[in-house]
Formats: C-alpha cells, structure tokens, sequence
C-alpha cells in the first residue's frame, strides 16, 4: 500500500524532511519491563525533499499490512511553506493499517 505526501496548495513545498518509525508491544526483542513488556520500534529512517510542486504528490513509504499491522507508524514531516516558515506535522498509522484512505495533516 502506497504512502504519499501530497501538497495539495497553489504554492511549492520546499526543504521537506521526512522521518518515519515504527513502534509495537506486541513484539519485543529484550528483557521484558515490570509490565511484562518491552516496545519494539523500528529503525528510523529518513528521506530529504528539495521540493515539492504545488498540487503534486511523492511516494515516501510502502505500508505492507502483513509486515506493519501490528506497529504504529509515525511519520513526521518538516517543510519550508509559501510564507518561509518552517512548519511540523505528524501523522500516525495505527496498529491495524489505515481505517480511512487518506489522512490530512493540517
């Protein structure tokens, strides 16, 4: 399943930075805590954007749900927007996969 970032403005996107991990209990790789459990997260990886034209979209992941179904994927982005400011976003993919088609990140 593919994951996009879209700019969905009449203005360019530029200097985006993308950051995307993964994080489960259901899984653990370690010794547990007091609970019982230990979180497992996912390398974090990272992606640069010079730019992104106005009402275009990129692919920035690929969400397997037989591999990603059981983590919360947070993907963070950072971008320069049309009044030179630099703004933050986050969107998260809850365990399970996506319940609607797209998510708007405000």
């Amino acid at each position: 399943m593919p994951v996009y970032l879209c700019n969905k403005t009449d203005q360019a996107m530029r200097d985006i930075e993308i950051g995307t991990v993964g994080l489960t209990i259901k899984l653990s790789m370690s010794t547990p805590d007091a609970t019982g459990k230990t979180p497992l997260a996912t390398t974090r990886t990272s992606l640069a954007i010079e730019q992104l034209a106005p009402n275009t979209a990129v692919l920035i992941d690929r969400y397997d749900p037989m591999l990603d179904a059981d983590f919360i994927t947070s993907y963070d982005v950072a971008f320069i927007d049309r009044k030179a400011q630099r703004q933050r976003r986050r969107c998260m993919i809850g365990p399970g996969g996506p319940s609607v088609p797209f998510y708007r990140v405000c």
